[in-house]
């Protein structure tokens, strides 16, 4: 199988990983979607969609 790495974007944080813990992040950048919502970024790689 090809390593398809290289084609992954950073992974969403989803509100069930909210509810269990809680989470410390940084957030490092934001910017807004194609779709009109603002996109934080965290130090992490993480994002989180508003």
């Amino acid at each position: 199988m090809d390593d398809m790495t290289q084609y992954m974007g950073n992974p969403f944080v989803k509100p069930e990983d909210l509810v269990a813990s809680s989470r410390r992040e940084k957030i490092v950048a934001y910017h807004i979607s194609e779709f009109g919502r603002p996109v934080l970024e965290f130090a992490s790689g993480y994002q989180l969609s508003l």
